[in-house]
């Protein structure tokens, strides 16, 4: 089993990190042999020819930068299990810590929560799943990633009301209690710095804004939160690390909003809770 997971190491060591390409290795193995993480270390069999087959199958698409979750067609997410394809970005640990802020934020009783760009749903599927009393609902502009995110709710059985929307343009009478997005924060000139199986394999629209104008989304969100928000309610974002304080003044700018800038696990600005400014 070293051999294979060594194997399966170098072949990929050109374009993963030795931490990340161990932990691909270990779900290639998982997912040929049908095993969780305990059974894998405790397995002394010899793979199968099909599974050797099955193996350098997905080794050769993984060296041409091909996702391993778009490979073997799902991702682990808060806990749940997810389906990720080319329409929807595979969901991120920097997002996990986003649900966990807003689980930490509000308890289980019964809100209105609008989850905008959901993707694959993670976040909403995620929100539903441990607040049961919440109503989630969620957006995006793509009927693609709508299907994806709708057969996740199914996967993961939980109620999730999802409709095509484009935040730019949105408008309706809705009230929220919590209003929470990732939106696409990627400048082009960033483009140098990631890696290949992100850059060919994941939905652009959902990755990148116009260089001159980064704060884009976040700047319609805001709009949409100020009149939307009920008197107790929170705006959650997921945010580009290099423009933290610019985006707590945005909302400050265009919103009754007060904004609390939070640091990932790795120390980078990442979120912000804001709600509004309570008057004496």
């Amino acid at each position: 089993m070293r051999k294979l997971r060594t194997s399966i190491e170098m072949a990929i060591d050109h374009l993963y990190p030795q931490g990340e390409a161990r932990e691909i290795a270990e779900i290639v193995l998982q997912h040929i042999l049908q095993l969780d993480k305990t059974h894998l270390l405790l397995y002394n069999d010899t793979p199968s020819c099909q599974q050797i087959t099955d193996m350098k199958h997905i080794v050769n698409r993984l060296a041409e930068g091909e996702p391993i979750q778009h490979i073997i067609g799902h991702t682990e997410f808060y806990g749940s299990c997810f389906k990720v394809n080319n329409n929807v970005l595979i969901p991120r640990p920097e997002t996990e810590e986003l649900v966990q802020y807003v689980l930490e934020s509000f308890d289980d009783s019964p809100r209105r929560v609008l989850d905008i760009g959901t993707g694959s749903g993670c976040i909403a599927i995620s929100l539903a799943k441990h607040r049961p009393n919440w109503q989630v609902e969620a957006i995006d502009i793509s009927l693609e990633a709508l299907n994806v995110a709708q057969e996740n709710a199914r996967w993961n059985q939980v109620n999730v009301s999802f409709r095509q929307a484009d935040v730019l343009t949105m408008n309706d009478t809705h009230s929220y209690d919590i209003v929470i997005s990732n939106p696409p924060y990627i400048t082009p000139s960033e483009q140098s710095d990631m890696h290949v199986n992100v850059l060919h394999h994941e939905p652009h629209t959902a990755l990148f804004v116009p260089e001159d104008d980064p704060l884009l989304f976040y700047r319609h969100i805001v709009h949409y939160a100020h009149t939307h928000l009920t008197p107790d309610g929170a705006l959650f974002f997921e945010i580009n690390r290099r423009f933290g304080e610019e985006t707590c003044q945005l909302i400050k700018q265009n919103s009754t909003l007060e904004p609390i800038l939070k640091k990932d696990i790795q120390g980078n600005d990442r979120m912000i809770m804001a709600k509004h400014k309570i008057h004496s």
